[in-house]
């Protein structure tokens, strides 16, 4: 048994097995847990730093540092499960179609569409799909997404952004630091933070002035 948990610069592997190393117990995890289904691709990209190691009650604690490299891996994966996604939206109206990728802090990806409505104002973006999924699921913690979009017919040859609704979604349960990748393709990618495309967001702290 093994799982990854605070998923961030800093993260806590944990396995019951003294014998199963730490290296092995990461890659098995993103084996089961991420998009990549290649251990070749995670031997080659995965790089870790032991910080330390405890055995309480003959569970090891692993301690790790996830190099950036690996992020980068993910990076071109979250852009291919919103390209993924893009394919089922529904948009008979504006024939836009956009899709999302978010990465959930547990290592889990959640795919979101537009969805469109005659009545225009109940149409709901990718990003809030993926959101809303991810959320209903339980999930409250979330590291980056990934935003793909342009006229149905298509591949996108354009940047797409979230909208400003979107925004003050993703402000509502990410940091400041939290990761936007705004893509073509996987070789096409503009990396940005939340605190780039909304520097003045409204949020909890703002109620209470």
């Amino acid at each position: 048994m093994y799982a990854l948990v605070d998923v961030s610069n800093y993260q806590k592997v944990v396995t019951s097995d003294a014998s199963l190393g730490i290296e092995e117990a990461v890659r098995r995890y993103l084996n089961e847990n991420t998009t990549i289904d290649s251990s070749n691709e995670i031997n080659k990209s995965i790089q870790i730093i032991e910080i330390n190691t405890d055995v309480i009650d003959g569970i090891t604690y692993y301690y790790i540092v996830i190099i950036t490299y690996f992020l980068k891996v993910l990076e071109k994966e979250l852009v291919k499960e919103a390209l993924a996604a893009r394919e089922f939206a529904y948009t008979p109206y504006s024939h836009f179609s956009v899709g999302a990728a978010l990465l959930c802090k547990s290592g889990k990806i959640f795919r979101g569409c537009n969805i469109e409505s005659a009545s225009y104002t109940p149409t709901n973006c990718a990003e809030r799909t993926a959101f809303f999924k991810a959320v209903s699921e339980g999930e409250r913690e979330f590291s980056a997404i990934a935003v793909v979009g342009g006229p149905s017919e298509a591949p996108p040859v354009d940047f797409c952004f979230p909208c400003g609704v979107c925004r003050q979604v993703i402000a509502e349960f990410c940091s400041r630091d939290f990761k936007i990748y705004i893509a073509k393709n996987t070789e096409e990618i503009k990396e940005y933070s939340l605190d780039d495309i909304l520097p003045y967001a409204f949020t909890e702290k703002d109620l209470y002035k």
